[in-house]
């Protein structure tokens, strides 16, 4: 696969630290079987990373243990073998039509959980805790066209059963959430009893292409054209007019001669009024102010764009993607805060996914035209409220936000660039989802607070 040693090693650090950042603290409890799946497409084939407790390996892969709440280092081999043959036997990734077998680059048992964890684990207790960890790649020669992985085992959600007050016996089985990478962007997945396969088909879409399309601002109207030769020409016919007087009152010989020079040149500037033309400058008209209709379809665009910056996987394609919608000092801002929240939320083993954006109203004002010089650029303010829905998935499930914000915006045309956000001001933000506290906050009052909430705990 290209990349070689060096993605494997990279990747494997990831997991590792991902299973570290799990036992250390931080990470939501689940007391029940998990698995955290990830899968990352790219031109070599699939990386299929794999998580799973004891509490999910004793329900698909179970082996036999002296205990029930610990794995001796004599059981570990076992499991881990075990574990192995299911990857191999079970899980079915199918690439362009043909199933491919995987090679397994890695798998450990992470067998010495924090045991002040336990308490939050009161069902599974160290079963939910101890976890294996695994990369699977499914290599391919050349870039994938369509991709579909079959997961196997689905155990009963006990938990999900308790909170939703199913009778015994009627427990559902579990909807695993996987996170998918690519084609350079990254987006939520969802494996189930039901539809235990998921397809994905390249469509040569980049994540360039999820941003929409914004209109160019208003321009100044052309300044007017003159022709150079019919400014020369006036200027030669002129001259030989003022030479045929001077002959003529001083008598002299062949006075007319300049004049018929002079007619000469006024006939060629008419004929090249069109010819060889230049601009007058500080004739320009200035620019047509942009309608609210327009004006609206020119800030959900940027507004849009904005949280499109966080399907990017690399920081350099985020920054790039923020200059689609802001300018100024927001612009470097915003990136900072971006790159500190990811780098953050991987820490914390946390990434937060936008799945869902619905704008809600939005009303346009102080429209300026701008000037013709350029000294000011055409403008608008936006008041808009919108909702985002949110997730923050790790360990095989996903937790789900949705905040309606309230805001001030200041949009203006920046020169070769377009339409920017130049100003923001968060009103207010409110946790609307059930499960949470509902009461109005102020909220971020900035544009990099506010994706500093989206990119930690709260997505």
């Amino acid at each position: 696969m290209r990349g070689g040693g060096t993605r494997v090693f990279a990747f494997w650090l990831g997991l590792l630290a991902m299973v570290v950042a799990a036992r250390a603290s931080g990470v939501h409890p689940q007391d029940g079987p998990h698995a955290d799946l990830r899968i990352t497409i790219e031109d070599g084939g699939v990386r299929f990373a794999v998580g799973v407790n004891l509490a999910f390996m004793d329900v698909t892969t179970p082996v036999g243990r002296e205990s029930i709440d610990a794995v001796a280092p004599s059981e570990s081999a076992a499991l881990i073998e075990a574990f192995e043959r299911y990857a191999r036997e079970e899980i079915v990734c199918e690439i362009d039509g043909e199933v491919v077998e995987p090679v397994i680059e890695a798998a450990r048992l992470f067998d010495d959980p924090d045991p002040s964890m336990v308490a939050l684990f009161p069902r599974t207790g160290m079963r939910g805790l101890i976890r294996l960890v695994a990369m699977l790649s499914y290599v391919t020669q050349t870039p994938p066209e369509s991709v579909s992985i079959t997961w196997p085992t689905y155990p009963d959600d006990v938990l999900g059963a308790e909170m939703e007050g199913a009778a015994d016996g009627e427990a559902p089985s579990m909807v695993l959430e996987a996170l998918l990478t690519a084609q350079g962007a990254q987006e939520p997945i969802r494996f189930s009893e039901a539809q235990p396969t998921f397809t994905w088909h390249a469509d040569g879409a980049t994540a360039a292409s999820r941003f929409a399309r914004i209109d160019a601002p208003p321009r100044p109207g052309e300044a007017q054209q003159i022709s150079a030769i019919t400014v020369a020409a006036a200027a030669f016919s002129v001259f030989s007019f003022v030479v045929s007087a001077v002959r003529s009152r001083h008598g002299r010989r062949h006075a007319m001669r300049p004049f018929f020079g002079g007619i000469a040149f006024a006939i060629l500037g008419l004929a090249a009024v069109d010819a060889y033309t230049v601009s007058i400058k500080g004739t320009e008209t200035p620019p047509a102010a942009i309608t609210k209709l327009e004006a609206e379809k020119v800030f959900l665009s940027l507004h849009r764009n904005l949280y499109r910056a966080f399907d990017y996987t690399s920081d350099s394609d985020v920054y790039d993607a923020l200059e689609r919608s802001v300018a100024g000092d927001l612009h470097e801002t915003v990136y900072k805060q971006i790159k500190a929240s990811l780098r953050q939320a991987e820490n914390d083993d946390l990434r937060g996914v936008v799945t869902a954006i619905a704008p809600g109203r939005l009303t346009i004002s102080d429209v300026e035209a701008g000037t013709a010089n350029g000294k000011r650029r055409p403008a608008f303010k936006a008041h808009f409220t919108w909702t985002v829905d949110g997730t923050v998935y790790h360990w095989g499930h996903a937790h789900t936000r949705t905040n309606s914000y309230e805001a001030e915006y200041e949009v203006r045309a920046v020169p070769q660039a377009g339409w920017r956000i130049t100003g923001q001001r968060i009103l207010s933000q409110r946790r609307i989802d059930t499960g949470g506290a509902s009461g109005v906050s102020p909220g971020p009052q900035t544009i990099e607070e506010l994706l500093d909430s989206l990119g930690g705990d709260d997505f």
